[in-house]
């Protein structure tokens, strides 16, 4: 949806902060717009006031008032990504004042979320003791953006992210001193060279990343690369998608390359489709469909194979509307994958794959303004059709079970220009396999910096 700003109705309404709904809180005088701020009316004269006003966001962080107003003028000026996030912010202190969820809507919209917008809006509208006035403005947006024409031209994000870390398994070597071979009528063990061992170290990852939606499309695009303090942990990956995302259904295709230090030279050719599902509940979406990838290992190219495979997956986001959420949870996504991957080359050692994961990732509201916490969790199984080496326990077949977990918080850095944020990590991983070989460990933490645009 194109970006849309208040009706002159609407935007009145909302100057006068709709005592209805907004309710007798009084606010403390200390976050008061400055008197500059107050006697703003023109966008020039709120362009000169708000730099003043936002270097009061550490003091005035949990006054809803004063977050409300600052998302206010964000929307008047165009700046509406950077207006949702003050407004959120308010609506998570204060849920009920009416002008600022219409406000938050408004930002939404401008910002491209419109199907967002319009269910906040059709919900607000639902509400039976909003003011007849009221009613009547937000039937006339919810009209307007109805019959908005579709903007023209693709719109373009941009990512940059510098990432500064340390990992215990940057080469990621199995979690043994020695490997046991199994011979006819014996066994021999022969202990490991140190440089097949678990070596930890400092590592540093940069990523730009591109994305553009015009209608149901959607195109993505990354570029990024890692060096650590082992010169085999070094590492560059691009990555290529497009997605048509209907009202009913989906699909999609993507290729990506990864090139290692180490040797390897990896590549990944994927079609994904399926359906929406209908919707059971506000804020909430969910699809299933089928994915097939084939994955040439150039490097090794005995072990390439290709894959096909379900994907089921619900996102959530909670509507201000709704009221605060545990932990300040403001977004979820569930995921769930099963699926087969088809050896190349009939004679790979384990033959085909069965594979199933099933990933959580949430994020949700810090204690300040704009601060985020996030979770990312996933768990991933394996199992072969057949054995995987004579000289490994016998032939016997290898099963691999992995958990990775990722934690992050992260906030603005004022120091900098607006929108960048500056965030703190920790990742944990094991993966336990019936062959020893590919049992792993790692765990390490990061300092990232980021900024979109």
């Amino acid at each position: 949806m194109a970006a849309i700003k208040a009706t002159a109705s609407l935007a009145l309404l909302l100057c006068a902060g709709v005592a209805q709904g907004a309710g007798n809180t009084p606010k403390p005088a200390a976050c008061e717009p400055g008197p500059q701020a107050r006697a703003a009316t023109t966008p020039a004269q709120l362009q000169a006031a708000l730099p003043d006003e936002l270097a009061r966001l550490p003091q005035c962080q949990d006054d809803s008032a004063w977050l409300a107003w600052a998302g206010w003028a964000l929307n008047q000026l165009g700046r509406y990504t950077e207006a949702a996030q003050y407004l959120e912010r308010a609506l998570l202190l204060e849920p009920s004042p009416w002008a600022t969820q219409m406000e938050y809507a408004i930002a939404l919209a401008g910002s491209g979320d419109g199907l967002a917008a319009v269910e906040l809006m059709h919900s607000l509208h639902q509400q039976a003791q909003l003011p007849p006035q009221l009613r009547q403005a937000i039937s006339q947006q919810l009209a307007r953006w109805s019959a908005a024409p579709v903007q023209a031209g693709w719109r373009q994000h941009w990512q940059l992210s510098a990432r500064a870390g340390y990992d215990s398994n940057l080469l990621g070597a199995p979690d043994i001193a020695s490997l046991t071979l199994t011979l006819p009528g014996y066994s021999v063990q022969l202990p490991l060279d140190a440089s097949y061992a678990r070596q930890g170290g400092s590592y540093g990852r940069t990523e730009l990343g591109w994305s553009a939606e015009r209608g149901p499309w959607q195109l993505a695009a990354s570029v990024g690369g890692r060096a650590g303090a082992n010169h085999q942990a070094g590492l560059a990956h691009a990555q290529w998608s497009v997605q048509y995302q209907g009202e009913s259904h989906y699909a999609g295709a993507s290729i990506g390359r990864l090139h290692s230090n180490a040797g390897t030279r990896f590549g990944v050719a994927g079609l994904s489709a399926g359906w929406q599902l209908p919707r059971w509940r506000a804020g909430c979406a969910s699809r299933l469909g089928g994915e097939w990838q084939q994955r040439r290992l150039y490097s090794n190219p005995a072990l390439s194979g290709h894959y096909g495979g379900l994907l089921l997956q619900h996102t959530c986001e909670a509507s201000p509307a709704q009221g605060p959420q545990p932990l300040g949870l403001q977004a979820w996504q569930a995921g769930l994958r099963w699926g087969v991957d088809q050896p190349e080359d009939p004679g790979r050692a384990g033959g085909r794959q069965q594979q199933a994961s099933v990933r959580l990732i949430a994020v949700g509201q810090g204690a300040g303004a704009r601060q985020q916490w996030l979770l990312d969790a996933e768990a991933y199984a394996q199992a072969d059709a057949s054995g995987y080496n004579s000289l490994l326990q016998n032939n016997a077949r290898r099963h691999i079970q992995r958990l990775a977990l990722r934690a992050e918080y992260s906030w603005p850095l004022a120091s900098l220009a607006e929108g960048w944020h500056i965030a703190l990590g920790l990742e944990w991983q094991r993966q336990h396999a019936s062959l020893v070989l590919f049992q792993q460990k790692s765990q390490g933490a990061y300092l990232a910096l980021r900024s979109a645009w």
